[in-house]
């Protein structure tokens, strides 16, 4: 009889921790994804662009690194005048 109490208790704790674990993956809000291009000019940086399109609750760093990311850029230095970027990031609705 013990045993059954037991496991009972040990099914209804991992179905808590199962559905706090679940809830926890949703988004705090409601996020849109907004996409931008940009056309590199002369002297241009990533970390340039990343501040460009960032807002102060924004971390530039991830933006930067999505930057090189999303167009294969090995090194933030890499840019060449005329050089289309895509740039996303992640807004609030």
């Amino acid at each position: 009889m013990r045993r059954r109490s037991m496991k009972k208790l040990l099914l209804a704790a991992a179905l808590i921790m199962a559905a706090g674990g679940a809830y926890a993956w949703q988004p705090a809000e409601d996020v849109e994804t907004v996409e931008y291009r940009y056309t590199a000019e002369a002297g241009d940086t990533v970390w340039d662009l990343a501040a460009r399109v960032a807002r102060p609750e924004d971390d530039v760093r991830r933006i930067a690194w999505n930057i090189q990311r999303e167009n294969g850029l090995a090194d933030a230095r890499d840019l060449r005048p005329g050089q289309v970027l895509r740039v996303t990031v992640e807004r609030a609705k």
